[in-house]
């Protein structure tokens, strides 16, 4: 298959499943957009290396118009055939910080709610600049990272082990839904508590300080 420098759309997903569920990293490569090329689609500005250099930062407020993270159903492991592809597509994420880590997954773009809003401030401003990844992180990282959640009723049990700075990984159930998403797909109601779809929090990646 030909490599090309387009972004594919949401056609792609549909045609990686035809056969049913897919392993992610056997996904052609070229299928995945990155998503520092995604902001003429609605996507925030994640091309910033550096927290000083957020929109964020630069603008001294925190309105949705500075916003430097998105929510997103994700799909980390095993692309999985949904009711409505539409609006699903897979990215490429640059994550952990100085360990340049991609994350390749499949998603779709949800809107915040004001709490949505203001958790995402927290936890992606907090983080940035951490170089925290699961593989490396020290235990009280990964706590740290639970116990912010669990202050608001949230989780990350299920999928604690995807935690990167620029991947906030939060457990999809009807209280994450019902705090932190602007609508609510049937592709979301479909995989709650299911394991395989989690919440996610994406941002900018700081490598340099």
């Amino acid at each position: 298959m030909l490599m090309s420098s387009c972004p594919r759309t949401f056609g792609s997903f549909a045609e990686a499943l035809l056969s049913g569920r897919r392993l992610i990293e056997t996904i052609p490569p070229n299928w995945f957009t990155p998503t520092t090329m995604l902001e003429a689609e609605g996507w925030p500005d994640l091309t910033a290396t550096s927290l000083a250099d957020w929109r964020s930062s630069r603008r001294g407020d925190c309105d949705a118009g500075a916003a430097d993270w998105v929510l997103v159903l994700a799909l980390t492991r095993m692309a999985h055939p949904v009711c409505n592809p539409e609006g699903w597509r897979f990215v490429a994420h640059a994550t952990g910080g100085i360990w340049s880590e991609t994350k390749l997954l499949a998603v779709r773009k949800l809107g915040l709610t004001d709490l949505g809003h203001s958790l995402a401030q927290d936890v992606a401003r907090h983080w940035a600049g951490s170089n925290v990844n699961a593989r490396y992180a020290a235990m009280d990282q990964l706590v740290e990272y639970r116990s912010c959640l669990q202050n608001h009723g949230l989780d990350c049990n299920l999928h604690i082990q995807d935690l990167a700075e620029a991947f906030y990984p939060i457990d999809l159930d009807e209280i994450a839904l019902e705090r932190l998403a602007g609508e609510v797909p049937e592709d979301a109601r479909n995989f709650l508590d299911h394991g395989a779809m989690t919440l996610a929090l994406l941002s900018s990646n700081c490598t340099e300080r």
